[in-house]
């Protein structure tokens, strides 16, 4: 999660491993994974009105569930503890801004973010669009 590929976040990733080292929290057991999902597979069989949707960039793994009724739970790509914008803790930033704008092109309504509370996309495009303007990102 504080790694990033393109060297991003370098002072907050070191302070980050040596805290999660010191209070033993560095150390995940690995495991083997009831269901495995795919990009576009329907969630009907499991009782949602669903699909999954891969959206990497927070991590390259990262997934979201988009509702027929159009809402989207996506864990970290977004985050909205002060505003809607995206996560800025991402291992590949490209992936990110990739992920964000597929989901521009998507049919959804509002964002259910891992941190912070739910909104609607339009403010997430927005902050796309301020990055792209302002050159960052």
């Amino acid at each position: 999660m504080f790694w990033r590929s393109d060297g991003g976040h370098a002072a907050v990733s070191g302070i980050a491993r040596t805290v999660l080292f010191l209070v033993d929290l560095g150390r995940f057991d690995r495991f083997e994974p009831d269901v495995l999902l795919s990009d576009g597979q329907g969630l009907e069989e499991y009782g949602f009105d669903a699909k999954v949707l891969h959206v990497p960039g927070h991590s390259p793994g990262s997934i979201g569930v988009l509702s027929h009724a159009g809402d989207l739970f996506c864990g970290d790509l977004p985050t909205n503890t002060d505003r809607p914008r995206q996560n800025s803790m991402a291992e590949r930033i490209s992936d990110l801004h990739a992920s964000v704008e597929r989901l521009g092109k998507l049919e959804i309504e509002r964002v259910y973010p891992g941190h912070g509370k739910s909104f609607p996309i339009e403010l997430l495009a927005r902050d796309g669009a301020a990055r792209s303007s302002s050159g960052c990102g």
